[in-house]
């Protein structure tokens, strides 16, 4: 005979599941939320512009368009280069080179790029346009009372003291014929060398392009006036070097933006 307790039949539980937790359940709901959201356009331009490719632009200095000084390198030119590049997906980085080496570390493909260069005939390079970026004018700078609006006539300067900023050469002519040339060296040599011409302490200031110092962006537009020397005009190019990729050099050239050289007032 079987006991009651073995006739009974003892009810089924479901299983223990414990408790739901709702910090789990709002985490993967933001977690759904973050994978179906698209993502800001802000974040993606910085990301853009963190892709982009780096092409190294070697300069001297060549005021207004290029400046060097212990604050950094700037200039006009430096932000049209940087303009240009930007269009055509790249970034600028600029690095302050010797007048004299320019060329030499862009036929070593020490830089990507050249500014202001004068040879576009030397082997091993080429220029990012056909064409000249502007032509070096060379000339002479005077007080404008004291202007000399002709200097192909040797008497009108031979004896004029005249100084020049040091590292530039002067025209053959005006190192043959004028007795007082004095080089200026330093920093801000150019600067230094109007403002001796302003001050009177010099008759004449020659400069290896008179457009960078006579043109309507120049703060001394209004103190002096210049004459250039004819016959002496030089192309000046933004040279490449033979090791940038076509495909490149070739998305440069196509490029609207150039290198502005005179005021829109």
């Amino acid at each position: 005979m079987l006991s009651e307790t073995a006739n009974t039949k003892i009810p089924m539980r479901p299983p223990q599941t414990g408790p739901v937790s709702w910090g789990f359940v709002a985490a993967a709901w933001f977690l759904f939320l973050g994978l179906c959201l698209p993502v800001p356009f802000s974040s993606v331009q910085a990301a853009t512009a963190n892709d982009k490719t780096s092409l190294t632009i070697g300069v001297f200095d060549y005021p207004p368009l290029v400046t060097i000084t212990d604050s950094g390198i700037g200039g006009s030119a430096i932000e049209d280069l940087s303009a240009i590049l930007d269009e055509a997906g790249y970034v600028a980085t600029f690095r302050a080179i010797p007048r004299k080496r320019l060329l030499q570390s862009l036929v070593a493909n020490n830089v990507d790029l050249a500014f202001p260069l004068y040879n576009n005939n030397a082997e091993g390079i080429t220029t990012m346009l056909a064409e000249p970026v502007l032509f070096e004018t060379p000339g002479l700078c005077f007080r404008k009372e004291n202007f000399v609006q002709f200097l192909s006539t040797v008497k009108h300067w031979r004896n004029l003291t005249t100084v020049y900023p040091g590292g530039v050469e002067p025209v053959p002519i005006l190192k043959k014929y004028n007795k007082q040339l004095l080089p200026i060296y330093g920093e801000d040599v150019l600067d230094r060398t109007i403002k001796i011409v302003i001050s009177g302490r010099a008759d004449a200031a020659y400069v290896a392009n008179i457009f960078s110092v006579y043109n309507l962006n120049s703060q001394y537009y209004r103190h002096v006036a210049c004459s250039s020397f004819f016959g002496y005009t030089s192309p000046i190019y933004i040279g490449a070097s033979k090791g940038l990729a076509n495909g490149t050099l070739e998305r440069l050239r196509q490029t609207k933006g150039r290198i502005n050289l005179y005021s829109s007032d």
